[in-house]
């Protein structure tokens, strides 16, 4: 019989676009709630869309796996792009350091702490802020004919299995969705 045990978040990632004050702003505000809720976390400095070019930040500049990949979908902003590698650069990280991480982006929410990843190969979705409205229309996810996947990936939590076969798959196929859409743990 296999039992599967939860494996512990020891450090949470705030993907945070450094040149934005509102980015920085909304992320001091998420590290000071996980700091609350006894929660290691710490910035991700993202890569910055905002301007008319893709700019990676000094921690990602000389990293190989940012020059692996190509963006092959010409309809996405640089914005949707940026924000794409900034996630990528971070399962790129989890497999580094071969233990589930947990991702924020800079404008989430937290309501409890995350202090654990459920089961091995899985995506662990926290849900996103448009939730917190009480709407029923605003549910965890989204059906598309063929699959569901994520509404906004503002918070989840990954292992190295899934973070793995992303790569490889982004690796292999380029950027051809935005982020969201390609977030999904049977890739």
């Amino acid at each position: 019989m296999n039992t599967f045990t939860k494996q512990p978040i020891n450090c949470s990632y705030i993907i945070t676009v450094i040149s934005s004050r509102t980015s920085v702003n909304m992320a001091k505000r998420l590290l000071n709630s996980c700091k609350q809720n006894s929660m290691q976390a710490e910035i991700w400095k993202a890569v910055d869309g905002l301007g008319k070019v893709i700019t990676l930040p000094d921690n990602l500049k000389d990293q190989i796996s940012m020059r692996l990949i190509q963006q092959r979908n010409t309809s996405m902003t640089n914005a949707e792009i940026a924000c794409f590698l900034s996630h990528y650069s971070l399962w790129c990280h989890c497999i580094s350091i071969n233990e589930p991480v947990c991702i924020f982006e800079h404008d989430a929410v937290l309501v409890k702490p995350i202090t654990e990843h459920p089961l091995p190969n899985t995506i662990q979705f926290l849900g996103c802020k448009s939730q917190l409205s009480g709407n029923p229309a605003n549910t965890k996810s989204v059906k598309n004919t063929n699959y569901e996947f994520m509404k906004g990936a503002h918070a989840y939590t990954i292992d190295p299995m899934i973070a793995k076969n992303l790569v490889s798959y982004v690796i292999k196929e380029g950027i051809t969705k935005p982020l969201d859409i390609m977030l999904r743990s049977d890739m």
